[in-house]
This record gives C-alpha cells, sequence and structure tokens, in this order.
C-alpha cells in the first residue's frame, strides 16, 4: 500500500514523502482476507443450507479457479475453501455468490429472498462494510 504523507522541510516548507508496505506486511493482508473468506464462505454455505426451500448448492466458481484454488490452498497449506458459496473481496467491498436447487415445495423467487436476506443478516451481525454485490442464483428446480 502506498502512503503519501507531507512533511515539513528544513525551511519550514512542505515535503512529499512516501512509504511502502513491506512484502511482509501485504502478504498478512492477503492471508487475513484469505482466512476471512474462508470463515465467512463456510459459515455462509452452512446458513444457506439451512433456508427452508433449498436442497443442494452448486459450485459458482468456473472449474478451472476451483482447481488453480486447490493447488493455492495445497501449497500454502490452508484449509480447503468452499466454491459453494464463494467470497472475494473486490475494490467497492465483499462479492457473494451463491447457486443453489430449489424444492418444487416452495416458490422459487421466495427461496430467493429467504437466501439473499440470510446471507444479508451474517455480513450485518459481522460488521462486514462495505458490500459490492449479493448474486444468489437458482441453477435449477425440482
Amino acid at each position: 500500500m502506498l502512503d503519501s504523507r507531507l512533511w515539513p522541510g528544513a525551511d519550514g516548507a512542505t515535503r512529499n514523502t512516501t512509504t511502502v508496505e513491506t512484502t511482509e506486511d501485504a502478504a498478512n493482508s492477503v492471508t487475513d482476507a484469505a482466512n476471512l473468506a474462508y470463515k465467512l464462505s463456510s459459515e455462509l454455505e452452512s446458513v444457506v443450507r439451512a433456508v427452508p426451500g433449498v436442497d443442494n448448492l452448486y459450485p459458482t466458481e468456473p472449474i478451472a479457479a476451483t482447481i488453480v484454488g486447490a493447488i493455492v490452498d495445497a501449497l500454502t497449506q490452508r484449509e480447503r475453501t468452499s466454491n459453494l458459496v464463494t467470497v472475494t473481496m473486490g475494490e467497492a467491498g465483499i462479492n457473494v455468490s451463491v447457486a443453489f436447487r430449489a424444492l418444487n415445495s416452495e416458490p422459487a423467487t421466495k427461496v430467493c429472498r429467504l437466501v439473499y436476506n440470510s446471507i444479508a443478516l451474517v455480513l450485518d451481525a459481522r460488521s462486514i462494510t462495505p458490500i459490492d454485490s449479493v448474486h444468489v442464483t437458482v441453477a435449477s428446480i425440482g
């Protein structure tokens, strides 16, 4: 991260100095974000599975991203992240994606609203802001 500050010079004039985040700080930030994504993804997966009318969850990432993620998790010795509820950090905030099979017993739109509201409650309870997007997809009905 680049941080520019104005510092007073010897003659009272200001000078612009720049500090750069160390590699270790950057690595810790990435690790913290990955840990948050892992924990939140697992929690949201449990929450979504508990919503009435949700039958199965489907992967939300392309297969290539899933494979690369599994390799990175293995190399860094991190716990395997869920690809059933995807949590990513974008420039504008957190992004959550979930795809599921809705049961015939409930209207799909109602189940979508329940899933969305359940995700929003978890994000609100954990004070996670800003939220960029929450994508809820009914992948199949049956």
